[in-house]
């Protein structure tokens, strides 16, 4: 097999930087680390606190870190982080999948699915096709999507642009809810405050729907 088979790229890393670049390269280059091929995934080993790869537009990239900053850049194919404590910043992918104990997540583009579950930290969020989130605390702020979207959060604000391409489920126990409806298309409302305000700044339509359940905090929906 030679390295042009290469689909998928794994980082093992312990506490440091790893940092992930998409480009018009033929094979991967591993800048730091040691690496070794197994059936169609290159395999890289983190030798210091700092492992560095370019890899071909569209590669699969997998990344186990337990703590420190994951940074990826050009459009990759489906990247996959499970990390501890840090920072992750995915510029652009077809998919994501986040799971992190307590890290601030940043996502460019995302085409397809984008799909983070959090424990304790903050998601900012540009543009996905499909979002599927859960937070135990912190931030959720998600500019623009563009079909379904399904929100757990047990504290923290939200806040949500929605292209009104699939249904919108969002759920928390505490904290503000913004929801911001782009275009035309109008949403079938199930809205509910247990101790808060609701303000629906939309009309009720049946292009697809939405619901919003919050014990405390106000609820917005607006354009």
């Amino acid at each position: 097999m030679t390295a042009t088979e290469i689909r998928t790229v794994r980082i093992d890393a312990g506490a440091g930087a790893v940092t992930v670049r998409a480009a018009d390269v033929t094979e991967p280059i591993v800048d730091a680390g040691h690496a070794h091929q197994i059936d169609h995934t290159l395999i890289v080993h983190a030798a210091s606190h700092r492992v560095s790869v370019v890899v071909p537009f569209g590669t699969d990239v997998v990344v186990l870190a337990l703590a420190g900053r994951v940074t990826t850049t050009g459009r990759l194919g489906r990247v996959v982080v499970t990390a501890g404590a840090g920072r992750i910043d995915v510029e652009h992918a077809d998919s994501i999948d986040v799971r992190a104990t307590a890290a601030r997540v940043t996502v460019g583009r995302c085409m397809g699915e984008c799909r983070l579950k959090l424990a304790t930290g903050r998601a900012d969020i540009d543009h996905v096709g499909s979002l599927h989130l859960m937070s135990d605390a912190g931030r959720v702020s998600a500019r623009e999507v563009d079909d379904e979207a399904t929100v757990r959060a047990t504290t923290g604000r939200v806040d949500i642009g929605v292209n009104g391409g699939g249904d919108v489920d969002i759920e928390t126990l505490h904290g503000r809810i913004e929801v911001t409806v782009h275009g035309t298309a109008l949403p079938h409302m199930a809205v509910r405050s247990g101790h808060g305000a609701v303000r629906l700044d939309v009309p009720d339509g049946d292009d697809f729907n939405l619901r919003v359940l919050t014990a405390h905090g106000r609820v917005e929906v607006g354009r």
